[in-house]
């Protein structure tokens, strides 16, 4: 009779097996391991790309979208639901997954209006003027405008520029404040991208855009002046927000 030790071929941690004694074979194949077969696929891509971004954006803007179903996350982002699941996973790989002191979450806040600028925001670019900024007249009283930027921190600092977020764009809307563009800009004008959620304001008139927007945008400035702005802005509402 052969020694059980001379009988083991193979032996792995998965259960394949090939053991022969005597005239008994015992032979175990094709097994995968499990800890394989469990570990899902990761999740990869740009967190920061435009569609993900407005998602980030609705998450910060309000904190309360984390414990909500998705589909309120994808409305109010403005996206479709697979991509608000699949920002969900890849924040939650680089830790950002909704659980204890997320409120204020300043450094997801800090890349993210980094990264506006440079990508989603030009994408949503949809003209520049130039023109003067102290005052502003909507085209028409139906007409839903959301103002960013400098504009939003007018009791800090004497705006140089203006930031629109726009429904869509209306040309009327240069000529009323006779802005022009054959020069150099200052006069920003973009498309509203999120979606007002049912406590904030109407659809219509002068309002000021939510508070991250506004944060990136003072940020992307060069004015050292404004970046400053941008700082307090920041930490005065970042502050709230982990208080609330």
């Amino acid at each position: 009779m052969r020694s059980v030790a001379r009988a083991f071929s193979t032996l792995d941690i998965a259960g394949n097996a090939c053991v022969e004694f005597s005239n008994v074979l015992i032979d175990v194949r094709g097994r995968r391991r499990p800890m394989d077969a469990r570990r899902p696929d990761p999740v990869s891509g740009n967190l920061f790309s435009r569609g993900r971004a407005q998602v980030i954006f609705a998450l910060l803007a309000w904190p309360q979208l984390w414990d909500e179903p998705q589909r309120g996350l994808a409305r109010a982002a403005g996206v479709s639901l697979g991509q608000a699941h699949n920002t969900l996973a890849l924040l939650a790989e680089a830790g950002y997954d909704g659980v204890g002191p997320r409120r204020g979450q300043t450094a997801l806040l800090d890349l993210w209006a980094a990264a506006f600028p440079i990508g989603p925001a030009r994408h949503l670019t949809l003209a520049t003027y130039r023109g003067e900024v102290d005052t502003f007249t909507p085209a028409h009283d139906e007409e839903g405008i959301w103002l960013s930027g400098e504009q939003a921190v007018t009791e800090s600092l004497r705006p140089a520029s203006m930031t629109l977020y726009v429904k869509e764009l209306d040309q009327r809307m240069a000529i009323v404040n006779r802005w022009r563009s054959d020069r150099e800009p200052n006069v920003i004008v973009r498309q509203k991208f999120w979606n007002a959620r049912d406590d904030d304001a109407p659809a219509s008139g002068v309002h000021e855009a939510p508070w991250p927007l506004v944060y990136a945008d003072l940020l992307s400035s060069r004015d050292p002046r404004v970046r400053g702005a941008a700082t307090e802005w920041r930490d005065g509402h970042a502050r709230r927000e982990q208080d609330a």
